[in-house]
């Protein structure tokens, strides 16, 4: 039995501000993702992962290995405040760069009229609003259209340019169904995984506003004492 593999890419470049950005768009990329940071993966029942969601999803919830929601047809979002998180977590560390990849599966029902997949990443602060997202997927454009055979696909973007979405990453936000989609249209997503990244970038400040509250870890105010510190 033969098996066929769909593969669709697409390189996306626009201008904001005078700054160009740019990306590829990948529809079931044949090269599996490896060496990734996976920033959800929804196996346990129950277990959102620490991804919030707003109340234009509907019937939500984490079964099976999916996170499975209907939307209502207003602004659908779900999202991940990774400065939000507790320590240790590895998503914490992350920085992007050139070549930093976001992978996301994902199943939408059979003919589902939703027309795009958004997403936008905080970086350094700046998120949505300040800068136009990414698209997983768009109808129309030179993105691939989102499926609508029911089945899962792997949705595959890799940054090539572009100061806005370069830095610290702060927090990831999913429209996993436009804001105009007919109301009820059943969405899963597998996984969201990252790849390529960076550790975070620490930034010093000298002489900048004094810490409001502070533990002191050494002051050596008195000649002689070391305060327990070793050569």
């Amino acid at each position: 039995m033969k098996k066929t593999i769909l593969l669709m890419v697409a390189m996306l470049m626009f201008v904001v501000v005078g700054r160009v950005i740019a990306f590829t768009v990948e529809l079931d990329p044949i090269t599996p993702l490896t060496g990734y940071t996976s920033m959800a993966e929804w196996n346990t029942d129950g277990d959102f992962e620490n991804w919030a969601y707003n109340p234009h999803l509907i019937d939500v919830q984490v079964s099976g290995g999916n996170f499975i929601a209907k939307d209502d047809g207003v602004d659908p979002v779900m999202s991940l405040n990774i400065d939000a998180l507790t320590p240790p977590d590895s998503r914490m560390e992350l920085a992007t760069a050139i070549g930093t990849v976001f992978e996301v599966r994902m199943q939408f029902a059979t003919n589902t009229l939703n027309p795009r997949v958004d997403f936008w990443a905080t970086i350094n602060g700046a998120g949505p609003g300040s800068f136009p997202p990414m698209q997983f997927a768009a109808a129309g454009g030179s993105i691939p259209d989102v499926p609508t055979d029911g089945a899962f696909h792997v949705f595959r973007i890799t940054l090539e340019a572009g100061d806005h979405y370069i830095g610290n990453l702060n927090a990831l936000r999913l429209d996993p169904v436009a804001d105009a989609s007919p109301i009820g249209e059943t969405f899963k997503v597998d996984y969201f995984r990252i790849a390529n990244v960076t550790n975070r970038v620490v930034v010093l400040q000298v002489d900048g506003t004094p810490l409001p509250s502070y533990t002191s870890l050494a002051e050596w105010n008195t000649d002689g004492d070391l305060e327990n510190w070793m050569l």
